[in-house]
């Protein structure tokens, strides 16, 4: 399965999980430690607002519009590193701003793990024009945005890809310019303020983006305010899947074992969470094995984006040396509605289809069973190796570099990060694809945020979206995993105003509320 094209099409849609109530943190414990009120703007955080408007005359570029969010241009921008090199910019178009000043501008950074073919001509922006914010989009080494290709190879959101993010930040903080000239407000027509910058980074894309917090000079990191992240792989084996997925789950309508998530029936009963770190978890790969004659695409026949190419691992959990399926169901061949402990389960990997044939890349935990065990008397050439796998997957780390991210961001800088009750990517309730990410970002000397204030979130909410919700946790509180359902932000808030709102907790605590809020 192409695994970044995953992490983009998955969003937060589906059941709720339990809610407020019960064990934990509770809805009304806010002097138990729920973050009701931001407080006062951070008074080190000032900000450097400019209004270049100008007629940019007939050689001004095409604009362009986002189903969702406003209006935008692909420019090429000079840089040092790319030739040519092409960002993204996504404005309100109608000159709304968030702030008197101006409107922050916010790099951000889309799941880039894959080459996704249709964001060529529908490119994703995530900030409505409501919001009042600019945002600029590097054009990754080898994607295209309205055929605008940045130099250089797809990398899969490798160092490379890192490197074009840093020189989107020079473009968003008035160190480069167009090559016409141009600078970033002179090209959106309106005030903005270009710094500090704050960074958004969706799903895998946070892999790349705090690699380009860590690569950028101290110069660039100076005008960086922090860095948003929305339910961020923390590591490899979340990012491929190895602990399962939501949209695995045989019937997410319902609660197959009983558990009281009806989200996470098909979650890998053979990974041990209770040992998860930085770099993996502990799982039981003994039963692993090798289908040569079947795909992701007949497995998973009404899942898109499937990988095609024949091979896969799975755990021949009863060891009859077959992949067990059913036809009409899948992996849950007795129909309970859950992937269940004694049924087989199927691996993922990521796939370049740049290659001829297309190679597939496995996470470097199974990659280093399969050799230990000696699943093939001649390693397939469409699958990498333990070597060459560990070698992928160390550069698109995120926890493993969180004390480095840090230690060039520097104290004063702020990190948010936000979840939902149902997540969008691995499936299991205590969620260690979160908590190993937090408890890295807090044993840092930077200052770090679980789910905004109840205030932030009120002022995009919409109805009673946040009844029964308390605000997330305190800056640098310690995390009590049996709280996690609590904290959750519901999922009628959606993923798109999810992202908003890790964003704006930033500039919230820095500058304070914008002129509106959008929730109406």
């Amino acid at each position: 399965m192409r695994v970044g094209m995953l992490f983009l099409l998955m969003g937060c849609s589906g059941q709720h999980a339990p809610g407020p109530g019960g064990g934990g943190v509770g809805a009304d414990d806010s002097a138990a430690g729920r973050d009701t009120d931001s407080g006062d703007p951070d008074e080190r955080a000032g900000r450097t607002c400019v209004d270049g408007r100008t007629d940019l005359g007939a050689g001004a570029p095409e604009v362009y519009a986002h189903q969702l969010a406003g209006d935008y241009v692909v420019v090429e921008v000079e840089s040092e590193v790319f030739d040519p090199f092409f960002v993204m910019v996504s404005y309100p178009g109608d000159g709304t701003q968030a702030y008197e000043d101006g409107a922050p501008v916010v790099v951000t950074v889309q799941p880039s793990l894959d080459l996704t073919p249709m964001w060529n001509l529908d490119p994703k922006g995530y900030f409505p024009p409501e919001y009042g914010m600019v945002e600029v989009q590097a054009v990754m080494p080898g994607w295209s945005v309205r055929d605008r290709s940045t130099a250089g190879e797809l990398d899969f959101g490798g160092d490379a890809s890192a490197a074009a993010v840093v020189e989107a930040m020079r473009f968003a903080t008035g160190r480069a310019t167009t090559v016409e000239g141009w600078t970033i407000d002179q090209l959106v027509a309106q005030p903005v303020c270009t710094a500090p910058i704050a960074m958004m980074a969706t799903s895998s894309g946070g892999i790349t983006g705090t690699r380009a917090l860590e690569l950028a000079e101290a110069e660039l990191i100076a005008d960086v305010l922090g860095f948003a992240g929305y339910e961020n792989p923390s590591f490899p084996m979340v990012t491929v899947l190895d602990l399962g997925s939501v949209w695995m789950d045989p019937d997410r309508e319902t609660d197959g074992d009983g558990n009281g998530a009806s989200w996470d029936d098909g979650r890998n009963h053979h990974v041990d969470t209770d040992t998860c770190d930085v770099s993996a978890c502990e799982a039981d790969w003994s039963t692993l094995a090798w289908d040569a004659d079947i795909n992701g695409a007949e497995v998973f026949a009404d899942t898109p984006n499937m990988w095609s190419e024949d091979g896969l691992f799975y755990l021949d959990v009863n060891g009859n040396g077959a992949l067990d399926l059913d036809p009409d169901l899948g992996l849950d061949v007795d129909g309970s509605g859950a992937i269940e402990i004694d049924e087989d389960y199927v691996f993922f990997p990521h796939e370049d289809p740049t290659r001829d044939p297309a190679r597939t890349t496995w996470s470097r935990e199974l990659t280093a069973a399969a050799s230990e065990l000696g699943l093939f008397e001649t390693w397939p050439e469409t699958v990498s190796t333990a070597e060459e796998s560990a070698a992928f997957w160390d550069e698109r780390q995120l926890a493993s570099r969180v004390a480095a991210v840090s230690e060039n961001l520097g104290p004063d800088a702020q990190i948010s990060m936000v979840f939902t009750a149902v997540p969008h990517g691995a499936a299991h309730g205590d969620r260690p694809q979160l908590t190993v990410l937090y408890d890295a970002w807090l044993a840092t000397d930077t200052t770090v945020r679980l789910n905004p204030s109840l205030d932030v979130a009120a002022c995009v909410a919409k109805g009673d979206e946040l009844d029964g919700w308390g605000g997330g946790l305190p800056p640098d509180t310690p995390l009590d995993r049996d709280a996690l359902p609590n904290l959750a932000l519901p999922e009628d808030v959606g993923a798109e105003r999810v992202r908003y709102l890790a964003t704006l907790q930033l500039f919230w605590d820095a500058w304070g509320p914008p002129i509106d809020c959008p929730g109406g």
